[in-house]
């Protein structure tokens, strides 16, 4: 469980690239996406794996592409370079 997104710290630095394949049915995904919020760098790609669960998407970031794989759903979100400017 020490690897789980509750325990890990924030980054030394914002992110451009997160990838997200959590456990299907274990809330994770909603958890990341919460908890991602002051790691995001100015135009930064989010890619989360689900079992079609619908994820409530934070304010500032917009779902660039929504794929579906069998029992597998993909979501693509991007930050826009506007958005985080105005968090910082």
């Amino acid at each position: 469980r020490a690897g789980t997104v509750e325990h890990a710290p924030p980054p030394s630095r914002p992110c451009d690239l997160i990838l997200m394949d959590p456990s299907y049915g274990s809330g994770l995904g909603q958890k990341a996406l919460d908890r991602i919020a002051g790691w995001i760098a100015p135009g930064a790609l989010i890619g989360v794996e689900t079992a079609g669960e619908t994820l409530t998407i934070a304010s500032g970031l917009a779902i660039d592409a929504e794929r579906r794989f069998g029992k597998a759903t993909i979501v693509l979100l991007r930050c826009p370079r506007a958005e985080v400017a105005r968090r910082a």
